[in-house]
């Protein structure tokens, strides 16, 4: 089947929204939600996409401020991309759909299935935010936020394809993993002069002195959906324990770990989408074909 993977775009608010949408006349749909940073649509679900697209209409969208979708332009929180989420997938005409999302698109998805049950099907979180008080060394984290470090480590990621890969084996768990491919893809990313603006807006509205503006853990146990969180054993940025604990929270809430870092859909493409597609046609059998 040819999948016809040419980017598309729509208007949200004003805003341009870039996005991939694969196979649309499937009647069922999956939503991937990349994470913040340096991430898009296209870095995060480039060796997922065609794969899922076999089985269903996928749609890819660059969230507000990545890739090629202006961006809010202020300081944004989760709960504004679970809003923008929906006004999106009414735009494309979609009533109900799997979500998939990593990190930062993680807990937008937790987020928007808490918020509007009816319209999810089945939740894939991944390396998932949204489900911690702190952060690890959130101190730390907070100071960098307010001194804002994004704008001069992506204009160095930009020109050093050291740098680059450096910023990378952060969030893997082996960087021998890590290909040419991938780390010129990120040096693209971090061209994009808005790219750095949107990420430090996202820190500046979740980000505070004593904690994290989004911790979902104690709205959990309200989601009625199968959620599969897909977790690397060595992610330093979400500690296992958190996802664990969130996952005992849902009642139909399962794990499964990976070895790999806060990216295992990069790090370890295989392995996740077997587990990714494994989970979606679980609930493909036992759910009906929804819109």
């Amino acid at each position: 089947m040819h999948l016809d993977m040419s980017p598309k775009e729509t208007v949200i608010d004003g805003r341009r929204v870039c996005y991939a949408d694969a196979n649309p006349t499937h009647p069922r749909s999956v939503v991937l939600l990349h994470g913040g940073g340096l991430d898009s649509a296209t870095l995060s679900w480039g060796a997922l996409l065609p794969d899922l697209a076999k089985d269903a209409r996928v749609l890819a969208p660059d969230l507000p401020g990545h890739g090629g979708s202006d961006g809010f332009e202020r300081p944004f929180t989760i709960t504004d991309l679970s809003d923008w989420l929906s006004v999106f997938l009414k735009t494309c005409d979609i009533a109900r759909a799997d979500l998939v999302g990593v990190s930062m698109g993680g807990g937008t998805a937790l987020s928007f299935a808490l918020s509007y049950p009816a319209r999810v099907r089945s939740v894939v979180a991944v390396g998932s935010y949204g489900v911690q008080a702190r952060m690890p060394s959130h101190g730390l984290s907070w100071v960098m936020t307010r001194i804002n470090l994004n704008r001069p480590v992506s204009w160095l990621a930009a020109r050093s394809a050291l740098v680059a890969r450096g910023l990378l084996a952060q969030i893997f768990a082996d960087p021998a993993r890590l290909t040419p491919s991938l780390v010129a893809l990120v040096q693209e990313a971090a061209r994009r002069p808005d790219q750095a603006r949107a990420f430090h807006h996202f820190q500046l509205g979740e980000l505070h002195r004593d904690g994290l503006k989004t911790d979902l853990t104690d709205q959990l146990p309200n989601l009625k959906c199968p959620v599969l969180f897909v977790h690397g054993k060595a992610d330093r940025l979400v500690p296992l324990k958190d996802i664990e604990h969130a996952v005992a929270r849902i009642p139909q809430g399962r794990l499964t770990v990976m070895d790999a870092g806060h990216w295992p859909m990069r790090e370890c493409p295989e392995a996740f989408n077997a587990a990714a597609l494994g989970f979606l046609r679980e609930v493909d059998t036992k759910s009906d074909v929804g819109g």
